[in-house]
């Protein structure tokens, strides 16, 4: 006769994971990298994009060295849905001589934005959290247009 709690085991939805060796060699590396890490008192370092702007914009100065002049100019025409107009005017190395940018946003809709550089490109991007913990990004990038068609 078995006991209840093993027979709860055995009819358990993901109950043959037990036995698999695979699984088995899986959880015990997974198992391995937590004790590890729970010995060496790491946290939880967040999501990427957080790790990427920490060494991107806070450790490593490109944005703030280049040699010339940018002048930002951004005028915002409302808060509730917000919209906002900018414009940057640039001379330097590595910089767009002018760019436009729209920027609309609700709490329902999300927030879309639009710059738009010299080289004849519009880069859309769209933001929209549903709930928040769960946000969908996307990223249109530009076909570059020469003549009035399409580069291949």
């Amino acid at each position: 006769m078995t006991s209840p709690s093993s027979s709860t085991a055995e009819s358990a939805p993901l109950a043959f994971l037990r036995n698999n060796v695979i699984a088995v060699g899986l959880a015990d590396v997974w198992r391995s990298f937590s004790d590890r890490r729970a010995k060496l008192g790491l946290s939880n370092p967040g999501s990427v994009e957080n790790l990427a702007k920490e060494v991107q914009r806070d450790v490593l100065l490109n944005n703030f060295m280049f040699t010339g002049v940018r002048a930002d100019l951004t005028k915002i025409f409302s808060m509730n849905p917000l919209f906002q107009v900018s414009h940057q005017f640039a001379m330097g190395e590595r910089l767009n001589p002018y760019t436009f940018a729209a920027l609309y946003g609700t709490n329902n809709v999300g927030v879309l934005a639009a710059p738009c550089g010299s080289p004849a490109c519009l880069t859309e991007r769209y933001r929209f959290s549903c709930r928040e913990t769960w946000t969908t990004r996307v990223n249109c990038p530009p076909a570059l247009i020469t003549g009035g068609r399409p580069r291949p």
